[in-house]
């Protein structure tokens, strides 16, 4: 079995606390939930709306814009953390 060898510090994360360095780390993916999070709440709120406006009973509206959020928002999500990755294995 090889042992991983931790490089060390990054040149941007020198001078930093270890707490910073991680969060500066994890950054990409947090904002990689906040759009899924966003994408579904939004699209969500949207077909509500849409439904109270057009007076549905049936909320049919509000599970289409959840669907849609939720497409949405995995597409945004594993695009930016696919490009983080790439990020930090060029680093």
């Amino acid at each position: 079995m090889d042992a991983k060898i931790d490089p060390g510090p990054r040149d941007s994360e020198r001078g930093l606390s270890g707490g910073a360095a991680a969060y500066r780390r994890a950054e990409p993916y947090m904002a990689a939930s906040s759009t899924l999070m966003g994408s579904v709440a939004a699209f969500t709120a949207i077909g509500y709306g849409l439904d109270r406006w057009l007076g549905h009973t049936v909320q049919w509206l509000l599970v289409t814009g959840a669907v849609i959020g939720i497409v949405v928002g995995f597409i945004g999500f594993f695009t930016r953390v696919l490009r983080a990755d790439a990020d930090a294995k060029r680093a």
